[in-house]
């Protein structure tokens, strides 16, 4: 199962990846139609659609990417039971007036390095799908937001499962588990509890499968256990699910405490103007994204070159350094990443402002993109108003100067 699990997480992943490039290209001619297109015709209705959907479609990719544990995501310390407390007005509105809907904080100070929408897709996956449970009919759905220590027998369930010669746990028992749990750290537990008819041992032993639903046609997807179990997994977490027919189900998620007190957010003052007249190297291997991103640049006053092929955009940079004022670059690209072009092109000229952006995280993450020096990072589809505005960041503050490290 975990290496049925491994194989699609991959799959998925490669086709986000492609996927994600299709969807910049439709995000980005869209727009600009939406902008040329006289308000009120036809036309600009439809291109609004086009647009509309396409926002539709980034959100079903990032729930392809999340199971298939390949984004690279922005983590920040942060409090758990602040981000459930938060989340609950997106809940109750979620569900049908028929459920009922209990949220039970135990505990606080539970801070984690995590990514806060994905603690909330993760309460919102697991109670649409506990709300789907009741069967239409009215119920109770209920979280708990709290936290265990190691020596707690949720760790011992961990062990019984995993160390030969000891009762074994899994669906036979009435459970299912993903994970595991450390026993030396301290974890955060959400518990996400329904009244519905509850699992038989067949169907608790497919929970998290990808694709597999017992839904009617139409009602559902089969990926948003899947999903949490990609962002369970990604986070160095754990779930148990418990559930028996008649008895209802619940699952548990445990996701590791950092310690240390949760980041303030810090709010970038907007710049005053997206328009600039900067020369703009761009490196793409997929021609509609680079297309998308050099017209859209262009329209905003940018002077932009646009090139597939790392190399000679190394070869380029290199026969006048100093005409470029930044570089954007994909990452995953033939031939070379763009991780490796920005060291290459950074030995070059250690001034050089570079953004990088990447359809998922092949070696690339924001962390591991700051700590190359990189002076930006994106997860496409990204439109080509928010590069510019981290243009006109970089660019408007020089290197040590407050505002000019990262967008």
């Amino acid at each position: 199962q975990a290496q049925k699990m491994e194989a699609i997480g991959r799959l998925a992943g490669g086709i986000a990846h492609d996927f994600n490039n299709i969807l910049g290209a439709i995000v980005g001619f869209a727009g600009f139609l939406v902008q040329d297109l006289p308000k009120g015709t036809p036309q600009h209705g439809f291109a609004k659609r086009i647009a509309m959907a396409s926002e539709r479609g980034k959100g079903v990719i990032q729930q392809i990417l999340a199971f298939s544990r390949r984004t690279g995501v922005e983590r920040k310390r942060g409090d758990l039971a602040r981000i459930v407390l938060e989340t609950e007005d997106l809940l109750r509105a979620s569900l049908p007036s028929s459920t009922r809907l209990e949220v039970v904080v135990e505990a606080d100070g539970l801070i984690a390095d995590i990514n806060a929408a994905q603690v909330s897709q993760i309460l919102l996956n697991l109670c649409l799908n506990a709300n789907d449970a009741l069967g239409g009919q009215p119920g109770n759905v209920s979280i708990k937001v709290g936290g265990v220590n190691p020596g707690d027998a949720e760790y011992a369930l961990f062990r019984a499962s995993k160390t030969a010669g000891e009762p074994a746990v899994g669906p036979e028992d009435g459970r299912a588990l993903i994970g595991a749990l450390d026993a030396n750290r301290a974890y955060a537990k959400m518990t996400v509890a329904d009244t519905g008819n509850g699992m038989t041992p067949e169907l608790l032993e497919r929970v998290f499968e990808p694709f597999f639903t017992t839904k009617e046609r139409g009602r559902g997807t089969g990926l948003g256990l899947a999903v949490v179990h990609g962002i369970v997994i990604a986070n160095d977490g754990a779930c148990i699910v418990t559930s028996r027919p008649g008895a209802g189900s619940t699952f548990a998620v445990y996701l590791p405490l950092a310690g240390g007190d949760a980041e303030t957010a810090t709010v970038e003052p907007a710049p005053p103007s997206l328009r600039g007249r900067e020369r703009i190297l761009v490196v793409d291997d997929d021609a509609d994204a680079r297309d998308a991103l050099t017209v859209g640049l262009d329209r905003l006053g940018y002077e932009v070159v646009a090139l597939d092929d790392p190399e000679e955009a190394l070869a380029v940079f290199a026969e006048d350094q100093a005409a470029w004022d930044v570089v954007i670059s994909d990452q995953v690209m033939p031939r070379m990443k763009g991780l490796t072009l920005f060291q290459r092109l950074k030995a070059i000229r250690p001034s050089l402002r570079f953004i990088l952006c990447t359809g998922f995280g092949d070696g690339a993450t924001e962390e591991m993109a700051a700590a190359a020096g990189t002076d930006a990072f994106f997860i496409k589809p990204v439109s080509a108003e928010r590069l510019a505005a981290s243009i006109r960041r970089l660019v408007d503050n020089p290197p040590g100067t407050e505002g000019g490290r990262r967008s």
